[in-house]
């Protein structure tokens, strides 16, 4: 997912296979099918004057069967499997799982650059919407990832 030359990758991938080997990896769902994540990056949005640069995109940029099977199929792949898998983030309390996507996240050094002064706003907004659609401790969140084999 975070690899800028998709195509190269993959093609990469299968030439260093032996005949029948694996090649196996996981990338992040859509943003919005990762709760948590989506709560604070959707928070902080509000605080940055400028849009973030498309490489905060890439985590989620290869989410769906659509997108990454015609990869896998160029790169003369001759099995694949996708699935998404969907399962719940688990943090102790909804403030430290806020301090981590905040503090932690990818926009992170955004919020620095644009807007430094509300880290700890945005941290207590995070916290609070968090507690309030997952609970304050646990907190318990949907997460989904997409799991991807193919086979030379």
């Amino acid at each position: 997912m975070f690899v800028p030359d998709k195509p190269k990758a993959f093609a990469e991938a299968y030439r260093v296979l032996k005949p029948g080997g694996l090649f196996l990896f996981t990338t992040w769902d859509k943003l919005e099918n990762n709760a948590a994540s989506y709560s604070a990056r959707s928070i902080a949005m509000k605080y940055l004057e400028q849009p973030l640069p498309e490489s905060h995109n890439l985590a989620t940029s290869m989410n769906n069967e659509a997108l990454i099977t015609p990869l896998l199929k160029d790169a003369s792949f001759a099995k694949i499997s996708i699935e998404k898998v969907k399962l719940f983030s688990v943090c102790p309390t909804a403030k430290e799982a806020a301090c981590g996507l905040v503090e932690w996240g990818p926009v992170y050094e955004e919020i620095k650059k644009q807007n430094p002064d509300c880290i700890d706003e945005i941290k207590s907004k995070v916290e609070k919407e968090l507690a309030e659609k997952f609970g304050a401790a646990p907190m318990i969140a949907p997460i989904s990832a997409v799991f991807s084999q193919a086979w030379k």
